[in-house]
């Protein structure tokens, strides 16, 4: 799921912000998810490409939200829908402890 997350998401966003940004973002939010989430689990480490996409998704809504001009409105609804679907998934989703 995660390399199709990728595949899906990184080709958007990288288009959106470029390659050099792009890679920027990914490698960052991957590092800081894997971080937080070694500092708020009790002695379990993680590892994987998830809070890298999450934080690819961050991006999009951000970048939806301040650059309103590059799509229609009904575009943008549907696109901000979808990203907060995706995003409230990880929340909901049972094999995943808090």
């Amino acid at each position: 799921v995660n390399m199709y997350g990728l595949w899906w998401l990184g080709r958007f966003t990288e288009g959106l912000l470029g390659t050099l940004r792009f890679l920027l973002l990914y490698f960052v939010s991957g590092i800081g998810a894997s971080v937080a989430s070694t500092f708020f689990s009790e002695s379990l480490i993680s590892v994987g490409a998830s809070g890298a996409i999450m934080g690819l998704l961050g991006a999009l809504i951000t970048v939806a939200m301040m650059k309103r001009s590059l799509w229609p409105a009904s575009v943008r609804r549907t696109m901000l829908v979808n990203l907060v679907i995706d995003i409230s998934y990880v929340f909901l989703d049972p094999r995943i402890r808090y």
